[in-house]
């Protein structure tokens, strides 16, 4: 068994029990020159591994809380919007999507007892998005139903 990979085992009669892969994600701005448009990245780290994943969302540094990891809303009463005209609300609703879809496919390497590679989980954390994204788009209105 590879040593990298933290997954304890237990047999109970006929069934075998796979414990979680541990993982880690955090959000950070990615420092550049001009900190006027920091671009936003989702750090994941499993395995002594590191994977980078990119919303899309740029930002300018005094718009980021490092503690809590996310957008600030407002401050002095002014509510912060990006260059593209996205609010800290979407930003941060975006991020949390990430989040789970991260943990997502996660259970799923689990469940099917894989070692995640870290462009393989990235190419499978865009496929759990664009699956969300479309099940969003699939609902019908009440009114497409009469």
């Amino acid at each position: 068994m590879d040593k990298s990979i933290f997954v304890s085992i237990f047999v109970s009669g006929f069934k075998t029990y796979w414990y979680m892969i541990k993982h880690s994600t955090k959000n950070r701005i990615k420092p550049v020159h001009n900190m006027d448009n920091a671009p936003i990245y989702v750090e994941i780290t499993f395995n002594c591994q590191r994977a980078r994943y990119y919303p899309g969302f740029n930002i300018h540094s005094s718009q980021w809380d490092k503690d809590s990891q996310s957008v600030i809303r407002k401050r002095n009463g002014k509510t912060y919007v990006n260059a593209c005209g996205q609010t800290a609300d979407i930003i941060n609703a975006y991020l949390v999507r990430v989040r789970v879809a991260v943990d997502k496919v996660f259970e799923r390497y689990e469940y099917e007892n894989k070692t995640p590679h870290p462009q393989y989980l990235l190419d499978d954390i865009r496929a759990e998005l664009d699956d969300n994204k479309k099940d969003v788009e699939s609902r019908k209105t009440i009114f497409e139903y009469y």
